[in-house]
């Protein structure tokens, strides 16, 4: 009786993050006055609940600025599939 083989394919995508980057102006909870942090977002809105706090809280008191609202970063996803058609 034959065996049926089963192959596995390797799906490669790459996923497309948008980053901004922020100048901090003043000491926050982990980085200092003047450090450049890297955020991850969509459409101007952080991902996380942190930087969107801080920069609703940068109308008022200036803690924070954006620098560079866009920037694309390639993020390769690998995922491994079993191919039984054979």
């Amino acid at each position: 009786m034959p065996k049926k083989m089963q192959n596995k394919i390797i799906l490669i995508c790459y996923d497309i993050l948008e980053v901004m980057k922020l100048k901090l102006n003043t000491d926050l909870e982990l980085n200092k006055q003047g450090d450049i942090v890297e955020v991850s977002d969509t459409l101007g809105i952080p991902h996380s609940q942190y930087w969107r706090q801080r920069l609703k809280d940068a109308v008022i008191d200036n803690c924070v600025e954006v620098i560079k609202e866009k920037k694309m970063v390639r993020k390769k996803i690998e995922k491994e599939v079993l191919n039984d058609n054979q």
